[in-house]
């Protein structure tokens, strides 16, 4: 991990990445890969649901900040801030309507 410690700035910002993803179908198979790498790395997701919520709500908070962004270092720029926020809008309303239609199952399933 030391070699490729840039690997992991984002070059914008150049910050660290909030998140990086690792999805195991089978954990049972990479437990010994993983267990290098617990002290960089988030616990991966098993479910693939879970790693598409994630990474939708990652989504709209990366175009929420590089809107915010745009406005600040160029607040001519606001088609491109509005772009980005509508984007962050649509991703955010189509993960809501998915939790509604999980929430419909879990209900009915209960019932």
């Amino acid at each position: 991990m030391k070699k490729g410690k840039n690997i992991f700035i984002d070059p914008v910002t150049n910050e660290p990445y909030q998140s990086i993803y690792v999805f195991c179908h089978d954990i049972s198979r990479s437990d010994d890969c993983m267990r290098k790498y617990l002290d960089y790395l988030a616990l991966p997701f098993i479910f693939d649901k879970d790693l598409l919520v994630r990474l939708i709500r990652d989504i709209v908070d990366y175009f929420v900040i590089e809107s915010k962004r745009l406005l600040a270092t160029n607040p001519s720029n606001n088609s491109a801030a509005y772009n980005h926020l509508n984007w962050a809008y649509r991703l955010y309303d189509q993960y809501r309507v998915m939790e509604q239609d999980s929430l419909k199952k879990r209900i009915q399933r209960s019932q």
